[in-house]
């Protein structure tokens, strides 16, 4: 699915929540869909970092410099969003399980992490079991 397709459906699929249903099932549905729409949002930056657009400016910058500069949330955040979204190409069972919110984004970030660390042969290694890895993100709270 289109990076602005999937970012499209869930702005839509975002439901109107009354003030009054804030504790109910309503919220639920808006932080499942804020959940999807971070997953997008990782999926564009990944995709505008690759086609080599994200330096208008032409100085002399990283990816996530400018990323970091432009969303305002710092150089740190925009390289864990960068990781988020190298883990999310790199794992594709475990991209399509959080796009569909079946995996939180917290999961996704502590396997980014650890795959982000890790040496070349074990990310490959973690590549091969990457049904493992979504059975265990899937069964388990991200501190565990």
């Amino acid at each position: 699915m289109g990076v602005r397709v999937m970012a499209a459906e869930v702005v839509l699929d975002a439901p109107a929540v009354p003030p009054s249903d804030v504790a109910g099932e309503g919220r639920a549905e808006v932080l499942w869909a804020a959940e999807r729409a971070r997953v997008a949002v990782a999926d564009l930056a990944r995709s505008v970092r690759d086609a080599g657009r994200w330096n208008p400016s032409g100085r002399p910058r990283t990816y996530a410099e400018q990323r970091g500069l432009e969303s305002g949330q710092g150089v740190a955040a925009a390289r864990g969003e960068e990781r988020v979204a190298d883990t999310l190409a790199q794992l594709p069972t475990v991209s399509t399980a959080a796009e569909q919110g079946a995996v939180p984004l917290g999961h996704v970030q502590v396997v980014a992490q650890v795959l982000g660390g890790a040496s070349e042969s074990t990310q490959a290694r973690m590549v091969a079991a990457e049904s493992e890895i979504l059975r265990t993100a899937q069964a388990v709270s991200a501190p565990e």
